[in-house]
């Protein structure tokens, strides 16, 4: 966990008896590389089955680690999304900092929930994209298949699976984690 995100999530767990620091002390692995090609032939990169998560309003995605984690082990390639304005903080490249909005009403949380559907689509766009895929997992060249995706998440992350594949035939499962 980035150290803005640790320092704030202590903050908001010191409450319920979290010490300082535990956020800060957690670790990740979160991909393996690619195996680098010893010879000039172009070797074809594995094609793991791709699932999303999306966490609970006001919750950040770091807090589903160990989940994504032990998904991850078993073989899936594990995409994990923080609604921005959604979750209790993001922290962006640069240490630019996003905290939620206050989303209260009934009415907010169904604009929110379109707004995370869109989050959902926007992310398999990107996830197709060499460049991108390059960045988040070194040795890759190209994009992850996202025709057919499974999505999990969490209380409004499990409404935002379910509205999510209603609105998105590339999403051929999910899960609500309620």
């Amino acid at each position: 966990m980035d150290p803005i995100s640790a320092t704030f999530e202590d903050a908001e767990y010191a409450p319920v008896g979290v010490p300082a620091g535990a956020f800060d002390s957690l670790t990740l692995q979160t991909c393996k590389p690619c195996p680098a090609s010893t010879s000039s032939r172009r070797v074809k990169e594995p094609n793991y089955p791709l699932v999303l998560f999306s966490p609970g309003l006001g919750n950040s995605r770091l807090l589903y680690s160990a989940i994504a984690q032990q998904l991850s082990s078993t073989g899936y390639i594990v995409v994990t999304i923080d609604h921005t304005y959604d979750a209790d903080i993001v922290t962006f490249p640069g240490n630019v900092t996003i905290l939620a909005a206050n989303i209260t009403t009934d009415a907010q949380v169904e604009d929110d929930l379109k707004v995370r559907v869109e989050d959902v689509s926007f992310i398999l766009d990107q996830l197709q994209r060499p460049s991108i895929i390059s960045r988040l997992i070194p040795g890759r060249t190209c994009g992850l298949d996202t025709s057919k995706v499974g999505i999990y998440g969490h209380s409004l992350g499990g409404a935002t699976a379910a509205e999510a594949m209603l609105s998105d035939s590339r999403l051929i499962g999910g899960i609500n984690l309620d």
